[in-house]
């Protein structure tokens, strides 16, 4: 994944106004502890007016759904859900051939209160004026993890038994939410300088 291509990707969605969150080894390695990854986890707000806006800004740029499906369709919430249910698909993976060490994965259900987890997101500057809002411990890592439990057990799963919530055991929460300066670990991360 490159430094650059997240920044582009972030620039966009603050440009059509899109609220998300990014989840996943991004957020991890934004809390200092480094994890591999080779995708965007995304957390949107999944009212309609944003999932659109985020699917515009997304687009703008070149990502298209790997899925043979329209990519306003993950606009529609019946849609998501049958996705869900009938077909096990719990994120919406869109690639970009101008991009294509950064694949972004969109997860089609909140799995947590969007509000809530937004206001208390770990908040760091990127690049020079463009903040990204990482999820918290206990959130970041086991989001995937949780959903594709729950898509495979009807919504039944317990989330503390996903492995990535044992890993977050482990991790202290910031005494607060906001980073001073540059997201250094992401940065070392990512394999560029802060």
């Amino acid at each position: 994944m490159k430094l650059a291509s997240l920044e582009v990707i972030l620039g966009a969605l603050k440009r059509h106004d899109a609220r998300y969150l990014i989840a996943g080894g991004l957020a991890v390695a934004a809390h200092g502890y480094g994890r591999l990854t080779i995708d965007v986890d995304l957390v949107v707000q999944l009212e309609t007016a944003n999932v659109l806006r985020a699917l515009e800004a997304l687009g703008s740029l070149g990502y298209r759904p790997v899925a043979p499906v329209p990519v306003e369709q993950f606009a529609d919430p019946a849609i998501r859900e049958a996705w869900i249910r009938e077909k096990n698909r719990v994120v919406f993976g869109l690639h970009n051939p101008q991009h294509p060490d950064t694949p972004i994965d969109i997860f089609a259900t909140e799995p947590f209160d969007f509000e809530e987890e937004f206001e208390r997101a770990l908040v760091g500057e990127l690049a020079p004026g463009l903040e990204a809002r990482f999820v918290q411990p206990g959130d970041a890592h086991s989001d995937e993890d949780r959903h594709r439990s729950r898509a495979r057990s009807g919504g039944r799963a317990d989330a503390q038994t996903t492995k990535g919530e044992a890993r977050w055991r482990f991790l202290e929460r910031p005494k607060t939410n906001r980073m001073d300066g540059k997201l250094t670990a992401l940065h070392s991360f990512a394999g560029s300088a802060p």
